[in-house]
């Protein structure tokens, strides 16, 4: 817990993932694409105070082209990350078989996001020391079914800083949707195999 310059306590920031996981499904990106065109007490999520985000009128256009979610995630402190920092599964070492859907149970609504199998097939990289001017793209989910379509993620402890006292990281992410047109979709879909 930590407190604020009255010295009364406030709420931790949400804490980091320990799990492999991939934040959208098959099924819940298309329904926060559908959330983000409700209001507000309307079943919406992450919507507007007086409106929504989405025209509601544009939703299954939308659906039916192209779409993309991407987390931009970075570190917020003037340390670079020496604890816990992001693992990242590269792509073609990770197969589709590999996701498994799991549900995120909330008051008001289910959601779901991937939790990750292991195989020893899988590669995983991070970056070292992330500074905070620099930022790693993620991929969560791909409505093109010909390419790499989601990014498998954690943090991790690095076994060298166990037990070290190190500055705890400080993260943020911030999720983004692009939607393609369609003469834009073909120019993005690269195969697999050169991701």
């Amino acid at each position: 817990e930590r407190k604020d310059s009255a010295n009364e306590v406030v709420s931790p920031a949400a804490g980091y993932a320990r799990l492999a996981h991939n934040d959208y499904t098959t099924l819940s990106a298309p329904n926060r694409i559908r959330d983000l065109s409700k209001k507000s007490g309307e079943g919406g999520s992450y919507t507007l105070k007086d409106g929504t985000v989405i025209d509601p009128n544009e939703v299954e256009k939308l659906l039916n082209g192209r779409y993309i979610f991407i987390n931009v995630w970075r570190n917020i402190s003037e340390t670079p990350i020496q604890k816990d920092p992001l693992g990242i599964c590269a792509s073609p070492s990770i197969s589709d078989h590999d996701f498994i859907g799991s549900d995120l149970v909330y008051e008001d609504r289910v959601g779901q996001t991937y939790a990750v199998k292991h195989s020893d097939s899988h590669k995983w990289f991070y970056v070292s020391e992330l500074r905070k001017n620099e930022a790693i793209l993620l991929k969560c989910y791909d409505s093109n079914e010909h390419v790499a379509r989601w990014t498998a993620h954690t943090s991790f402890a690095i076994p060298s800083t166990i037990g070290k006292e190190l500055p705890p990281r400080e993260s943020i992410e911030t999720r983004c949707i692009a939607f393609f047109y369609d003469k834009d979709a073909s120019v993005a879909s690269i195969p697999t195999s050169k991701l």
